[in-house]
């Protein structure tokens, strides 16, 4: 994710302007996520002395403490990608073919019992 973010020169400059590499806003990305996903699926009933090994306690106390602040900013970037063009073809313009495999895996093909 870091080599590709570093191809993206408004990204980079965004980021320098913050004052941070692509190596520390991923490892920050991450880590909110790992601890974002912790608090999720313990429906915020984590025991901070208990965690798995590698998760940081002080990391879900930020997303408990920030819990309001996050999900505004959450649905600000949703909204925000949803103004993005998208590429492809339109959603919903129907199932794909049986012979339809994806570029990189040609030896696979979809059937009526694999899901799309």
């Amino acid at each position: 994710m870091e080599a590709a973010f570093k191809k993206q020169p408004e990204a980079m400059r965004l980021l320098a302007a913050q004052g941070l590499s692509s190596r520390e806003y991923w490892l920050c990305m991450m880590a909110l996520m790992q601890a974002a996903l912790v608090e999720g699926f313990s429906q915020g009933k984590a025991d901070l002395k208990a965690l798995p090994p590698g998760v940081n306690p002080d990391n879900l106390r930020f997303i408990r403490e920030n819990k309001a602040e996050l999900e505004k900013l959450q649905s600000e970037m949703a909204r925000a990608a949803s103004r993005l063009p998208r590429s492809g073809p339109p959603r919903g313009s129907g199932p794909p073919r049986a012979s339809a495999a994806p570029p990189h895996l040609p030896h696979v093909r979809n059937s009526p019992s694999t899901p799309a």
